[in-house]
Formats: structure tokens, C-alpha cells, sequence
């Protein structure tokens, strides 16, 4: 159990904060505080953060931040934890959603489901699976955890990786076509559609709108 003595002290390594609009999933259109937390071992190909292929890795800067540092710089009380992913900091995490609940915060965290951490119930976790794209196997119990899932479309092959765990999805689940692929990326989630009626389209708002 993590105590408010331990917590006082601790830095975060985190590589961006910054606030705008949620641009994907259920929650698009909201107001939020988004901390980027530095690292993820995944190397997804279409990885927009520096940690895959698509930005070079010298765009991206550690910062060991404290938590008033952090909490500074929120304009939201829905906070957003990123990455990278955010579950390989484990205790980090844990310490930082208990610094933001006693904030008064909210707080949504993203993630690809390959790592485990406890939390608490009411945290908002949207879980987009890389399984298909690394060797990093999303652990079961976070298909129970999610309380949305976002599956980003390249080929349309990912829809039937996971077809069995969407089918017996109780929760909301987004087809986001990949952006750096587009406008084919599109049609083949529209395709996807079309074959899974339940899912809905997520359009990643805040790229087209310019904003972060």
C-alpha cells in the first residue's frame, strides 16, 4: 500500500503534459489534462509518439517532474495518463492516481492492455491492443478491466485477431483507422463496420482540428 510519506517524494518520469480536447473514443469532444508518461516497449509501426516508426526517437525528452510540478500544469479535472504505456510504472502510476484523486481529479488512462497494475474502480481505462502488431499479449484480465476498447485499424486483419474478445465486449468499442495510412485506412474501417455493426468510428477529432 502506497503511503502519503512515499508519494511526497516521488519524481515522474514524464514526457509531455499538455491540455486540450479528447480526440478518440467515448469521450471525445472532453475537456482534458493529458500527462504523457516517458516509455513503452512496444514499438508499434504506426506509433506517433517517438516510440515506434513513424516519429524519430530524438524527439523524445524525459522530464522528472514532482506532483505540484505536474499538478501546475493541469487546466482539467479529467486527466488523461498516456504514453508510451503507462503501466510499466506500476507503483508510479498507482502513487500519481492517488495525487490526482486527492486533487479532486478524474482520471482516464490509455493503454495496450500488456501490463498489469490494480486499480481503482472508477478510473476510466481505454484499452488498445497491440497484440496484433508486437509480441506484447494483452493480459487477460484487462479485457475484463476495460471500459472501452479502441481498436486501431491498418490492414482490417485486426478485426478477426480479436473477434472473440469483441464479441463478448459489455463495453463501448471503437474502429480508429490508422492515421499515417489514411484514406485507405478509412475504407477498410468502414469495411470493418460493416461487418461488426456494434463498433463505432473513431476518427482521432483532434488531428483534424490541429490541436495536440
Amino acid at each position: 500500500m502506497l503511503t502519503e510519506e512515499m508519494q511526497s517524494t516521488d519524481r515522474y518520469v514524464v514526457q509531455e503534459i499538455f491540455n486540450s480536447v479528447q480526440g478518440e473514443g467515448e469521450l471525445a469532444g472532453k475537456w482534458s489534462s493529458f500527462i504523457r508518461l516517458y516509455g513503452c516497449p512496444l514499438s508499434c509501426p504506426f506509433c506517433d509518439t517517438g516510440y515506434g516508426g513513424i516519429v524519430p526517437q530524438n524527439k523524445i525528452v524525459c522530464n522528472r517532474l514532482t506532483f505540484p510540478e505536474i499538478l501546475e500544469q493541469l487546466r482539467s479535472d479529467w486527466v488523461v495518463i498516456t504514453g508510451g504505456e503507462p503501466f510499466i510504472h506500476r507503483h508510479k502510476l498507482q502513487s500519481l492516481i492517488y495525487e490526482l484523486y486527492k486533487n479532486n481529479k478524474q482520471v482516464q488512462i490509455e493503454t495496450s492492455g500488456a501490463f498489469w497494475v490494480e486499480l481503482p474502480k472508477d478510473v476510466w481505462v481505454t484499452l488498445s491492443p497491440k497484440e496484433h502488431c508486437t509480441k506484447y499479449v494483452v493480459v487477460p484480465d484487462m479485457w475484463e478491466r476495460a471500459s472501452e476498447i479502441k481498436l486501431v485499424i491498418s490492414s482490417g486483419l485486426e478485426l478477426d485477431f480479436y473477434r472473440s474478445y469483441l464479441q463478448s465486449a459489455t463495453v463501448p468499442i471503437y474502429l480508429q483507422p490508422e492515421w499515417y495510412g489514411m484514406p485507405e485506412t478509412l475504407k477498410i474501417t468502414l469495411e470493418c463496420l460493416q461487418q461488426f455493426p456494434t463498433a463505432k468510428l473513431s476518427i482521432q477529432m483532434h488531428k483534424y482540428l490541429g490541436l495536440l
